[in-house]
């Protein structure tokens, strides 16, 4: 089997052009595995460098190669047996020195990580072991706690902050990974740290925005924020999805487990209530925590559908030597004790199909996913430059597009309404700014995809409200432009005054008339019988 797989890297690394890419074939080599319509269940392993992450993907080997069967946890209860030897390991000592053709020795010291005896390569030391993202070969092929039956894959990444890798080809791989997975173990050293904690929520965060790029379906590009619905034509808050299903923080070397003894018996279940404990005690805010603290914890768990912790302690001082060489008889017993229930608790209880956009998905529909995250991830186009933590992050790239946003409509309405323009009516004015006001906002949205949305929304709703300003600025020019409006108040007296003394003189003139007119018809008839009388 060691000779058949082995670890295969499906994401490499170009440092020179500060970009990675995907190596399609061999991704597909090993989805092509994969039984036809089978859902996959994918179990990624992230953290910084040299934490052991390759160590722990071999103890994940060891257990999935075993049958679920009454034979397979014999073989498993005998599995950590002194002179069994954990595959994986190109520890630089345990290579002989290899003759030259001219007879001098030379050692290896740049191992093929893919020609390891039987696992992801692992040693001991502070050099980079892993880069880019490798797959193990071979899917196994299980059945979990639903009942279902899932191809497992597992995936080893190059530990975060190496001094190799940039800030965004390491947000990018932890981002990138994060959409892969179905099960997320993110590896930490001795207890989770505040800014572990802050560098997950900006990881999750690349990996969400490359998750909304690719759905092509935003509600912002069409004014109505995430975890918002059109109902009756008004937006109505829904609860939002998380869009990653599980993270598990996987805390090696605890210290309190430090008072273990190998003879000991452990109370699993009450250990793993400690652990609840301990991750609710991380997450937790009161009324008085600080509004970053609040927000990162906040983002993370709406980020994720489940959210634990597992803890396990140091496996024994003889493990990071470089003589070691897998030797499980260098294993102290209570580290292969918390193992041994660990692994079991991860592929038999909590384990999960891997499922996008609320569907599950089949090995032929990851690899188009993947495709179609890598490109997102290489084109870069959806994600800001990658220098500070998630609040900086998100703040600054909200203001540049609102910023941006507001340049467009100042620029649009000034050319039809601003100074030099013609006087318009005050309708034609707010219905051509209404226009370009939501040709503003579909700009700000298509910007701003990244952070909280509840910053978006006050970003948006502050880019409206200064829109609004610069209209009642623009109505107040163009009144200034008015015709009438523009005559002096002196002359527009004079007028009316004008006015009323010829409308009075004409209707003197014409009332005279009538007065002559009525007395002529009044003393004709007079006149005439008068004649006729002295007649």
């Amino acid at each position: 089997m060691a000779a058949l797989n082995k670890p295969l890297q499906i994401i490499s690394i170009d440092n020179a052009k500060n970009q990675f890419q995907l190596e399609e074939k061999l991704f597909k080599s090993v989805l092509s595995k994969v039984p036809s319509n089978m859902k996959v269940a994918i179990v990624s392993v992230v953290g910084a460098f040299r934490t052991g992450k390759s160590f722990l993907l071999d103890f994940f080997l060891r257990y999935l190669r075993l049958p679920q069967s009454e034979a397979g946890s014999i073989e498993w209860d005998k599995l950590f047996e002194a002179g069994q030897k954990l595959d994986g390991n190109v520890n630089q000592s345990l290579h002989e020195a290899k003759p030259s053709v001219d007879g001098s020795s030379t050692s290896d010291d740049a191992p093929d990580f893919g020609n390891t005896e039987g696992g992801f390569s692992w040693r001991a030391g502070r050099d980079t072991n892993t880069t880019g993202i490798w797959i193990w070969s071979e899917p196994f092929v299980r059945k979990i706690s639903t009942g279902e039956t899932v191809a497992v894959l597992l995936i080893d990444t190059q530990g975060m902050f190496d001094q190799s890798l940039s800030q965004l080809l390491t947000t990018s791989i932890f981002g990138l990974s994060t959409l892969l997975s179905s099960y997320q173990v993110y590896n930490v050293t001795k207890q989770i740290q505040e800014d572990q904690l802050q560098h997950l929520s900006l990881f999750a965060e690349y990996g969400r925005v490359a998750l909304q790029q690719d759905d092509n379906a935003s509600d912002d590009t069409s004014g109505t924020s995430a975890g918002e619905e059109e109902t009756k034509g008004k937006a109505v808050a829904v609860p939002p999805t998380p869009p990653f299903q599980t993270l598990q923080f996987l805390v090696r070397d605890w210290v309190e487990f430090e008072d273990l003894e190998d003879d000991d018996e452990m109370d699993m279940k009450k250990l793993e209530e400690g652990m609840t404990e301990y991750l609710t005690s991380v997450l937790k805010t009161t009324a008085e925590s600080n509004e970053d603290l609040v927000s990162v914890r906040k983002h993370i768990q709406e980020c994720f559908e489940t959210v634990d912790a597992f803890l396990l302690p140091h496996p024994g001082l003889n493990v990071v030597k470089k003589k070691f060489d897998g030797d499980f008889g260098n294993i102290r017993d209570v580290f292969k004790k918390m193992m041994r229930h660990y692994l079991h608790a991860l592929f038999e209880e909590r384990l999960a199909p891997k499922c996008i956009h609320g569907a599950y998905v089949t090995a032929d529909e990851l690899l188009e996913y993947v495709k179609a995250y890598t490109h997102v991830f290489c084109e870069a186009e959806a994600f800001p430059e990658c220098k500070t933590l998630l609040g900086a992050v998100a703040g600054a790239n909200n203001q540049n597009a609102f910023d941006r946003s507001k340049r467009k409509y100042e620029k649009e309405i000034k050319k039809y309404c601003g100074a030099g323009q013609e006087y318009r009516q005050p309708s034609d004015i707010e219905a051509h700014s209404t226009i370009i006001l939501d040709s503003a906002i579909t700009m700000f949205n298509k910007k701003a995809t990244y952070g909280p949305k509840t910053d978006i929304i006050k970003f948006r709703d502050a880019l409206k409200e200064d829109c609004n300003v610069v209209l009642e600025e623009m109505l107040t020019l163009n009144e200034e432009r008015d015709p009438i409006a523009a005559i002096p108040q002196g002359y527009m007296m004079l007028v009316g005054v004008s006015f009323c003394y010829f409308v009075l003189f004409g209707m003197s003139v014409v009332g005279c008339w009538l007065l002559v007119v009525g007395c002529w018809l009044v003393t004709t008839p007079v006149q005439l019988l008068f004649l006729v009388v002295k007649l």
